[in-house]
């Protein structure tokens, strides 16, 4: 008895994994996580240098560039778009198969101010002063 449903269960398990390995559906999601996982390592590269390129537009004129935080703020959110597709959180396709991700951090950019000078630590010396006893 339990030889046959061992072996009823193994036909059904058979007909099961041929059916997923002929859907069409299985083999373009593969396609897609390959295309999508090229586009995430240009992503890093491109995400790389709109770091770069900030820091150097604040190192020299003291501000943020306020397109790149925007851009920054957009490529961060199609960044988290790439990683939902490719570990099946979601079936949305990122862009271009979707929209291009609106900005969501509405970043205001700061203008620098120039650092107060530090104040230097006074150095008090304590004056030691002789107490007199008193007199009764």
């Amino acid at each position: 008895m339990a030889i046959l449903l061992i072996f009823k269960w193994g036909v059904l398990m058979d007909s099961q994994v041929k059916a997923h390995f002929t859907a069409a559906d299985t083999w373009m999601r593969l396609l897609f996580i390959l295309v999508f996982s090229m586009v995430f390592w240009v992503t890093k590269v491109v995400l790389g240098l709109v770091i770069v390129i900030q820091f150097l537009t604040l190192l020299f004129t003291g501000n943020k560039n306020e397109r790149l935080l925007r851009f920054g703020s957009q490529l961060s959110q199609f960044v988290l778009q790439l990683v939902l597709y490719l570990t099946f959180n979601t079936d949305d396709k990122p862009f271009p198969f979707g929209d291009w991700p609106a900005e969501v951090l509405k970043a205001k950019p700061k203008t620098a101010t120039k650092p107060k000078p530090r104040k230097k630590a006074a150095v008090t010396a304590k004056k030691k002063t002789a107490t007199k006893p008193k007199e009764d």
